[in-house]
């Protein structure tokens, strides 16, 4: 008599686990999953023990379809019925596991018992071999921009308003919302010097390029360098760094700018030399929250910092 007839039912204990649990930092993810069954006949009484043939199927579907794995493993030991194996132990798993299957069994050469075993959820810890960045939709990125020469920031005839000159911008795609941390350096060199002499600079999303090119003067955020005396009429070279961050509720290409203008009307010269502006997206922040109380940032509503006391997480109010 065929096994087949005499197993009239095939009991599956739902015991399936990858073994995934204790591996390690930095190993490599095993390509097997452990699976255990019990075997018994028409009247529930396990199998006689001994060695059985196993063939095992994964399939997308509960019912017919196609056969994505398959791989046979001889002389599978049963003991009161129960058997333990490793799917995948003799053709290894490639599969994606990046969508429900469903596993068919088959004792030797006869056909495959029915109902198959959907897998549980422990499994498809095996897409970790295969995530990317269609799957990690907020992963961090960053973009960057050069200007390697030198141009010069001109002053105009009034010591206000303060004439712009000199703009390099960056764009960034982010995937979804979170911040945008943006950080400028360079050198400003200031040449025939006989006076005081300033350069006033900030990062924004506004260009401040409209005739007659004023830079956007925004709270707490325009910053300056230069001096109020001169010591002689050489050349001085100041380090120049800003940084801000921005916060984007939704996912898409923002473009920023760093802006120069030299404050007053002097006639020496002033320069930016070596500009470099970079945009780094996060997901997330932590800490130390940025809030403006009552409505936009303006003079009327300065931004004030938070401290992390209480604050957990994402938690706070942001200021884009």
């Amino acid at each position: 008599m065929h096994l087949a007839r005499r197993l009239a039912t095939m009991v599956l204990l739902c015991l399936l686990a990858a073994n995934l649990g204790s591996v390690p930092v930095g190993a490599a993810v095993p390509n097997t999953i452990s699976y255990q069954g019990l075997l018994t006949d028409g009247a529930g009484t396990p199998v006689p023990d001994g060695p059985y043939d196993l063939t095992l199927k994964l399939y997308t579907v509960p019912s017919g379809g196609g056969v994505l794995w398959s791989e046979t493993q001889s002389g599978v030991p049963v003991v009161t019925g129960i058997f333990s194996i490793e799917l995948g132990s003799v053709a290894g798993l490639t599969l994606p596991f990046d969508q429900p299957y469903w596993l068919g069994v088959s004792i030797g050469i006869d056909p495959e018992l029915v109902p198959r075993t959907p897998l549980t959820s422990a499994p498809y810890a095996l897409n970790v071999r295969s995530v990317d960045a269609q799957v990690i939709i907020d992963e961090p990125g960053i973009a960057q921009s050069i200007y390697p020469g030198t141009y010069n920031v001109i002053g105009n005839a009034n010591i206000n308003p303060i004439l712009l000159h000199g703009d390099l911008g960056v764009t960034i795609t982010t995937p979804g919302p979170g911040y945008v941390m943006l950080n400028a350096t360079a050198y400003i060199t200031f040449s025939s010097v006989t006076a005081h002499q300033y350069v006033e600079y900030q990062i924004s999303e506004t260009t401040g390029m409209s005739s007659p090119f004023f830079l956007p003067q925004e709270a707490n955020y325009l910053k300056y360098c230069g001096f109020g005396l001169a010591p002689n009429t050489n050349y001085f070279d100041f380090p120049m760094s800003d940084h801000r961050v921005f916060y984007k509720p939704v996912a898409g290409a923002y473009r920023f700018h760093f802006l120069t203008a030299r404050l007053g009307s002097f006639t020496p010269q002033a320069s930016v030399t070596n500009l470099s502006l970079t945009a780094t997206y996060v997901p997330t922040s932590y800490g130390t929250v940025m809030a403006a109380p009552g409505g936009p940032v303006d003079a009327a509503h300065p931004v004030f910092t938070g401290t992390s006391a209480g604050v957990s997480g994402d938690s706070g109010t942001r200021v884009p």
